[in-house]
Order: C-alpha cells, then structure tokens, then sequence
C-alpha cells in the first residue's frame, strides 16, 4: 500500500509540473492578446507541455499493463532496417536542434527481415536514443550499431543494438537503479539561460523516469537482456540482445 502511495505521489508530482505551465501560460496569452510575439511563445510552451504530458499518461498506462500483467506482445513481420530508418526520422528534428551528429551502422544484417512485435521494440529503442540526445551536449556525437550472429538450424539470429553517445555519462550508483520506475538522476541541461531557470521546469532535464523502466519490461518480455556500459563525462552504451526468428521459413 505504501508504494502504490509513492507511486501515485510521483504521477501527481510529474502531472502537475506541465498543468501548471500550460494554465500559466494560457492566462499570460489571455492578458496578451495584442502581442503577437508572446502568445506564440506562449503557444510553443503549452505544445512543449501538452507533449511531455501525453507522453507522461502513455507511459503510466504502459506501466500499469506491465505491473497488472495486462502488457502483451504482437508476432507480426517486420524489417528491421525499415524500424531503424523509422526512429532516425523521429530523432533526427531533436538531434539536428543540439547539432549532433547521428550516425548509423547496419549493414552487415543478412536477415533483416524477421518476426515480432515492431511497435514496442521502436518504443524500446526510442527511450535509449532520446535519452541519448538529452543527455549529450551540443555538438555531440551518437551512434546505433546492429549487429547479427546467426543460429545454426535454428533459423533465428541473436540480434545485438548498441546505442551509444559521448554525453555526461552516468555515476555508478545511478545504474544500479535505472530500470526502477521514476527514478532519475538529477541532471542541468548545459544550455542553462536565465529565463529557463525562471521556468516551471527549471534546468532539470525533463523526463518521467518511466521510459527506461517500461523499455526494459518489454526486453525482458521479449526474452532479451540489456548491458549498460556509463561512465560520468565520457558517454553512455546501451547494448539490447534478442534473439529473433525469420521471416518466411
């Protein structure tokens, strides 16, 4: 009983923050309905908001499948450089803002066509390569890596994903507990203003804390493992191992 009132302690917590802004600044366009230059920043922190806080109840109703075991995994064909290609034009607007570099290898894949559920493996990878360019500095550098060690007779492969970045880097304590739900490891973003320090958010890097949580329930669904290799100032890798069937056997 005691953590599900934790748990609901955080979620409030997490809600209230974009609420408060958004009420704020639809108050501030509402007073300023004559200057066009504020209502659009007004406008573009209550979108920046409206986001964080859809992707903040995705994440608690994803968690509460995991935690109420009503979570389930699709079998569907997909390919996995049509997956990969799909969450670079995701990430891409967000790496292109801090000027980071995003570079991809996947060409040594022989089987790239191969079953399971696409869907919650692009959530899953998402979550590494967002925290990716959060936690990595402008101008910074961040790579995905697949590579494949095919099974004889088993028509399957293991499949590794590495996604790594030369950011901030974790502490060791941190990682020990990066897969428990909200935690998070207090951090500024480096491109700190005044203005921001103003704000609702402060220079906190945003985030729920849920995202690493759900991303490992759904490798461990899929009967995966993660390694987390972190160290502070230098970077960050994340290495993903499933093993995954062919298509068409």
């Amino acid at each position: 009983m005691e953590d599900m009132y934790k748990y609901l302690s955080r979620v409030v917590h997490d809600i209230r923050t974009p609420m408060s802004t958004i009420i704020g600044m639809t108050e501030v366009a509402r007073s300023s309905i004559n200057d066009t230059a504020k209502i659009q920043g007004c406008l573009d922190k209550i979108n920046i908001s409206s986001n964080y806080l859809m992707t903040l109840i995705n994440e608690i109703i994803d968690m509460s499948k995991i935690k109420t075991s009503h979570f389930s995994l699709n079998k569907e064909n997909f390919n996995l450089y049509d997956m990969i290609s799909d969450i670079v034009l995701l990430i891409k607007p967000q790496t292109d803002l801090k000027n980071q570099s995003l570079t991809v290898n996947i060409s040594d894949i022989k089987h790239a066509d191969v079953i399971g559920d696409s869907r919650r493996l692009q959530q899953c990878f998402l979550n590494f390569v967002t925290n990716s360019v959060k936690y990595t500095q402008n101008n910074g550098s961040i790579n995905i890596s697949v590579f494949e060690e095919p099974k004889q007779c088993s028509y399957s492969s293991v499949y590794k994903f590495v996604f790594e970045d030369n950011g901030r880097g974790m502490n060791p304590e941190f990682i020990n507990l990066i897969f428990e739900p909200f935690s998070r490891e207090f951090r500024v973003l480096p491109e700190c203003s005044e203005e921001m320090r103003k704000s609702s958010y402060g220079c906190e890097i945003p985030g729920s804390g849920l995202g690493m949580s759900i991303a490992h329930s759904i490798v461990q669904m899929m009967g995966g493992s993660i390694d987390i290799v972190s160290k502070p100032d230098i970077g960050s890798r994340f290495t993903v191992t499933l093993n995954m069937k062919w298509q068409n056997l």
